[in-house]
């Protein structure tokens, strides 16, 4: 199976944060672990966990150009603990959860439909759409547009169809629920 890489900051950055009621800016530096020098750090799957693979299989290489931008992955605290998630998008089976379980090891959850097992899913974005603090799912996918799924904060998403999207760009919630 192949590594997981996470990537990271290439460059030194700023975090702005308020501390003590004082708004600062803070350096925050991405280094690599055994150099210590800036950059990506490779973490394999057996030390994280994720066993994720999104292959193309058969004709569709060579039948569906737009599968060739591949898909995407969507990043965020979806159980509100205080550690970043990933959610992966497939082009040819499930999408699926990893939850961060602290050190940089995941373990995959059920997503029920939010795996959107019956779609060639393209990219996905974490974003608390209903002001319930919690962040909900969308996932984009080939021919079916974007769904929508509302974080129920326990883990679980359920998809709302409250959503429209117009000319592809901005979505309108219809009293999302």
């Amino acid at each position: 199976m192949s590594p997981f890489i996470l990537p990271l900051l290439t460059t030194a950055a700023t975090v702005d944060a308020t501390h003590a009621g004082k708004h600062e800016t803070i350096p925050l530096e991405i280094t690599h672990r055994s150099s210590r020098t800036v950059g990506f750090t490779q973490l394999h799957s057996h030390e994280t966990e994720i066993r994720f693979v999104n292959e193309l299989k058969g004709d569709a290489f060579l039948t569906d150009a737009v599968a060739h931008n591949g898909s995407g992955v969507a990043l965020g605290d979806v159980n509100d603990d205080g550690w970043v998630d990933a959610y992966f998008c497939n082009l040819q089976g499930p999408n699926k959860l990893y939850i961060n379980k602290g050190n940089w090891t995941f373990s995959e959850i059920n997503l029920g439909l939010a795996s959107c097992a019956d779609q060639r899913s393209t990219a996905a974005a974490l974003v608390d759409v209903d002001g319930d603090r919690y962040l909900d799912l969308l996932v984009n996918g080939i021919a079916v547009g974007t769904r929508l799924f509302l974080n129920e904060g326990n883990g679980k998403f359920r998809e709302s169809k409250k959503i429209r999207i117009i000319k592809g760009i901005f979505p309108i919630l219809d009293g999302v629920g």
